[in-house]
């Protein structure tokens, strides 16, 4: 008679049950719905003892073990949760979930997403943290990666942005390296948000992301030649504008959702940046600014994006060179000299051989230093002019520029006198108009545009003095001295005749106010005589300054009557 099965047999069978039991409901609660083993052929028996990691996180976890037996999987996630957090650096416990989420996520020919994405991320860093026997890590972790590729093409060509992108970031962790690949599993959902604790080694990291690399280019090429399939279409390019040489809206059209996954990738934006440039060229020759604005606007995600993949000044590299005709075209279509020359410079940061641009650069730089001059900022204009003689030393204007602009940055306190004058002028205060313009040496480049606004203040003031307050005599002559001053600044024949005719006022209504203030009983005794004699010479002055003055000789001959009666 065979002898009983000891008290510790007995405990041993009944602990190794119920851990068969808890490792089963665990796993159930990590993939829900998947097939029980035996219910599916392809299923991989989970046979007792083939996760002594999980077995013993859930002996050492009273809670987590507590809530299997209890079968409550709310209970269950949430002791999970606290289990990861707990056991970050078990790195066994990393290996055996890697494991898992492998088989699972090739078991479902990686059509679950995040299964994927936990099995690839937590795999990567296993593979960078220990030796791993089987097979060697390029193949274990490339098939992994190439389900990404594969399944984030297709959820992107089916519309499924969030599934591409999920694909996209794993792809794009994995190629960064180490650190970025355990944030984005940290990231995932709750019940697969592993804390990876192990140090993994970059050395070992760097094959892996030369893999990720090498997925995401594929997953590029592909995606760009099916781009160029529709830009290149026949029957769509017939159908274009005259003058549109493809159909690039299409092909960027393929590839703008990419983009828009926030994760960049080369191929796609060099070939997206390199369409928009040649529609770009296309609509310049057909001076249709306002579709190359739009089409700008199109180009600057690809732009912002490409331009990490750049480094300044390697103007060999195609992405440059590319990046550099984009800006090169903001230039062309910026509302303000001010904003080309800031795209300009952008293009030539990544080019400096764009020779369009360096042209385009210069006539730029002159116009902001035409508009600069302008305001009398000649020092500002001259530095302007001197940017594009350097950039074009083959440039008459530009020289004819700097040369002009070397004279007059020395009088650049003389336009600002200038300019002040005019706005003393403006507000009809000639004096200090005057005053303005009195330390202007007769030797300045502007002397001729000063004699002219000196001419104005005088003129300004005579007519002034002679129109506003009391008409005596004495203010009448302070007016006709303003005016006599005018009259030897004016240089204009137009200017002439007016203040010739004037003064001619003036000196006569002088001459009748000189007669009535020594007429009694207002002037002296005697005193007529003198006063009508001055008065005649200043009416003969104003009729030989302006002989139609018939008030003049009206008063002229009045005088003379007054004269002959004495």
């Amino acid at each position: 008679m065979a002898a009983s099965p000891s008290r510790q047999a007995l405990d041993e069978l009944a602990r190794g049950l119920e851990l068969e039991v808890c490792v089963a409901r665990l796993l159930a609660c990590l993939f829900p719905g998947a097939p029980a083993t035996g219910e599916d052929d392809e299923a991989m028996p989970e046979r007792a003892g083939r996760h002594r990691p999980l077995e013993a996180v859930i002996e050492t976890d009273d809670a987590l073990r507590g809530a299997l037996l209890a079968d409550d999987p709310p209970a269950v996630s949430t002791a999970w949760e606290r289990c990861l957090v707990a056991r970050a650096h078990d790195l066994d416990l990393m290996h055996d979930l890697a494991v898992l989420y492998r088989e699972r996520a090739l078991r479902e020919g990686g059509r679950d997403d995040e299964h994927l994405a936990a099995a690839t991320l937590l795999w990567a860093l296993v593979l960078a943290t220990r030796d791993v026997p089987g097979p060697p890590r390029e193949r274990i972790a490339g098939e992994l990666l190439d389900l990404h590729a594969a399944q984030g093409a297709r959820a992107l060509a089916t519309g499924r942005t969030a599934t591409a992108r999920l694909h996209l970031r794993c792809l794009d962790a994995c190629r960064t390296g180490p650190d970025a690949a355990a944030a984005l599993l940290a990231d995932l959902p709750s019940g697969l948000g592993v804390r990876y604790g192990p140090a993994a080694d970059p050395v070992r990291f760097a094959g892996i992301a030369r893999l990720a690399d090498a997925a995401l280019d594929h997953w590029s090429a592909n995606l760009v030649e099916d781009a160029e399939r529709a830009v290149n279409d026949p029957d769509a390019i017939d159908r274009l504008p005259q003058g549109i040489r493809a159909d690039y809206e299409s092909g960027i059209a393929a590839l703008t959702p990419m983009v828009r996954l926030g994760v960049p990738t080369r191929p796609v934006l060099v070939a997206g940046i390199g369409w928009h440039n040649d529609w770009c060229y296309c609509l310049y020759s057909l001076k249709d600014f306002e579709a190359l604005r739009r089409v700008l606007d199109s180009g600057g995600d690809f732009a912002s994006r490409l331009a990490g993949f750049c480094v300044p000044g390697e103007g060999h590299r195609h992405e440059n060179q590319a990046l550099s005709i984009h800006h090169m075209f903001r230039g062309v279509v910026a509302p303000t000299d001010t904003e080309a020359v800031g795209d300009l410079e952008e293009a030539l940061r990544w080019n400096p051989a764009n020779h369009n641009a360096v042209d385009l650069l210069a006539q730029s730089l002159l116009k902001e230093g035409d508009v600069l001059a302008g305001q009398g900022r000649f020092a500002a204009a001259l530095r302007k002019g001197e940017r594009a003689r350097e950039l074009a030393p083959h440039n008459e204007q530009a020289a004819s520029f700097v040369r002009e602009m070397s004279g007059y940055s020395a009088e650049e306190g003389t336009y600002a006198a200038i300019r002040a004058a005019r706005e003393h002028l403006t507000a009809r205060s000639h004096d200090r108009a005057l005053q303005a313009l009195a330390a202007v040496p007769d030797t300045s480049r502007f002397a001729t545009m000063v004699r002219q606004l000196r001419m104005e203040a005088h003129l300004g003031k005579g007519v002034t003095l002679a129109n506003e307050g009391p008409r005596d005599s004495r203010r009448l002559g302070q007016a006709a001295a303003e005016l006599r001053r005018a009259l030897t600044l004016t240089d204009r024949d137009d200017d002439l005749d007016f203040v010739r005719r004037q003064l001619s006022t003036v000196l006569s209504g002088q001459a009748v106010s000189l007669v009535e203030e020594a007429a009694p009983p207002r002037g002296p005794a005697g005193g007529m005589p003198d006063v009508a004699a001055h008065a005649l010479r200043l009416l003969d002055e104003a009729l030989e300054l302006d002989p139609s003055n018939a008030s003049a000789r009206r008063n002229h001959d009045d005088v003379r009557r007054l004269l002959g009666a004495r």
